[in-house]
């Protein structure tokens, strides 16, 4: 009789055995998941600084442009090229050769505005995205 008493408690402990190795086999599954959970979470947080940071960028452009976007300033043929949103290095170029107000720089030609000094296929990119939006806001 004894010995069926050691043989239950023997089973009994073996099951027990298994059901604590099942829950360190869960434990173990559940830590995995909270460790890529965690991972997620730090990479939405930084995709959420990222976006912040674009939004921040694209209302800075919005409103260091909103004079030639909205209805502040109205842009005329006399409007001072320091009033255009392009870059000090055209600007600097465009005085130099004596282009003062948007009426004359609208006038050039690209080949006239490669000629000048410090005048680049960059600049000359700025300048034409600058007037191609001047354009379609006066229309």
């Amino acid at each position: 009789m004894e010995t069926n008493k050691i043989y239950e408690l023997t089973k009994e402990n073996r099951n027990l055995l298994y059901e604590n190795r099942d829950l360190l086999k869960e434990n173990i599954r559940l830590e995995k998941e909270v460790g890529k959970l965690k991972e997620r979470e730090q990479y939405v947080q930084k995709e959420k600084r990222r976006l912040s940071s674009a939004i921040n960028y694209v209302n800075y452009i919005q409103n260091r442009y909103s004079d030639f976007i909205g209805d502040r300033i109205p842009i005329t043929d006399e409007t001072s090229i320091t009033d255009l949103p392009i870059s000090v290095r055209a600007m600097n170029s465009l005085r130099g050769n004596d282009v003062n107000t948007y009426g004359e720089l609208s006038k050039l030609s690209r080949m006239n505005m490669m000629r000048f000094r410090n005048f680049g296929r960059k600049t000359l990119e700025e300048v034409e995205n600058v007037l191609d939006n001047i354009e379609n806001i006066k229309l």
